[in-house]
């Protein structure tokens, strides 16, 4: 099992209600129109991953998502594709969807 942590912080407009993406980012600041981000000021972008972790996702592998914030846990499950990208400085987004962009870090979750 290859594993990554990216530790991140919670923000007063932190909605998190977008119906196909999640997003963790960078950045330190988020605007209300932010819906599908989930976290800022996270510790990683997707081209800070390591090398194996990209090669597994690039091989279409399983991505089990675990969240964290205090006492709550939830976990997601999405995946890998061929086609992605990964290699965004600030942002990491899991999609429902099969859209691949720089920012996607896995599909069909």
């Amino acid at each position: 099992m290859i594993r990554e942590r990216i530790v991140c912080w919670g923000h007063e407009n932190v909605r998190a209600t977008h119906k196909s993406t999640l997003e963790f980012t960078k950045e330190d600041f988020l605007t209300p129109r932010g819906d599908c981000i989930l976290c800022i000021k996270a510790n990683k972008g997707i081209n800070d991953l390591s090398e194996e972790f990209k090669k597994g996702l690039k091989s279409g592998k399983k991505l089990t998502i675990k969240i964290m914030v205090d006492e709550i846990e939830d976990e997601l499950t999405a995946w890998g594709d061929e086609r992605l990208i990964l290699d965004h400085a600030t942002s990491m987004v899991v999609r429902k969807s099969e859209y691949i962009d720089s920012r996607t870090l896995a599909v069909r979750a």
